[in-house]
């Protein structure tokens, strides 16, 4: 459920500013809207409200906008310092934890750019203006069908930051961003079937054998996924070792 709090707001110069820095009893303006808004401190932390019952802007609206533009900012200051932007992230994959500059290839970075039938929140361009990664923030709606398959079928690498409450906002403040999914895994693949390897672990500890109690070696096989292996389906290596 989304925080119907709103965590932002723009100032007379059109910079964003988040509650928690935003100066009392002065007037700021709703990135969503553009009607006049005041810091209010709240109970657990700062956020702004509409000084008039007039607008009918949403809330969701301005996280969304507000995430989309700060991250922006941060990528593309990232860009002109020709400074890393470091994500981590579990692989849904291989169950991996992994790491990645995703600005290594990236040239050139879009706001809602339109390619066809898709249109990222954030874009990133190669040399050749190719869409290689999109960021999409997700407040209440997933991307549409077309949109993933899009994304699929052009091999085009998909980060999702998906948004609960103003607190999300605080993600952007960290050294190294992680993005709630990303559909990348980095492990590598198997030559027979071609799919990403799977990590597992050997255990072998000092057992009873259920029949005579007498000590002996029991194995077990656990990969990423807390899948258990039966004895059939140890390898070569495995059962040599």
């Amino acid at each position: 459920m989304v925080d119907l709090k709103y965590p932002l707001a723009t100032d007379n110069t059109h910079n964003i500013v988040l509650a928690n820095e935003a100066t009392p009893r002065q007037d700021y303006y709703c990135i969503g809207c553009g009607s006049v808004m005041r810091r209010r401190k709240g109970k657990k932390r700062a956020h702004f409200f509409h000084k008039s019952d007039e607008s009918n802007c949403s809330s969701e609206s301005a996280l969304h906008i507000g995430f989309k533009k700060l991250l922006y900012n941060r990528i593309d200051e990232s860009l002109t310092g020709s400074k890393e932007l470091i994500i981590h992230w579990n692989c849904d994959i291989c169950g991996e934890l992994h790491q990645r500059n995703v600005l290594n290839k990236t040239k050139r970075v879009e706001i809602e750019k339109s390619f066809g039938p898709c249109r990222p929140d954030i874009s990133l361009l190669d040399e050749n203006d190719k869409l290689i990664i999109a960021i999409e923030i997700i407040v209440t709606h997933e991307p549409e069908e077309s949109t993933l398959n899009y994304y699929i079928e052009n091999k085009v690498a998909l980060i999702r930051f998906k948004l609960t409450d103003v607190s999300d906002f605080d993600i952007l403040q960290n050294e190294v961003l992680k993005p709630t999914s990303v559909d990348v895994c980095l492990s590598p693949k198997c030559n027979r079937c071609g799919d990403h390897a799977i990590k597992s672990y050997l255990y072998i500890i000092q057992g009873e054998c259920w029949r005579c109690e007498s000590k002996m070696n029991i194995s077990s096989i656990v990969d990423n996924f807390e899948r258990i292996y039966t004895p059939d389906e140890y390898s070569k290596e495995q059962i040599a070792l």
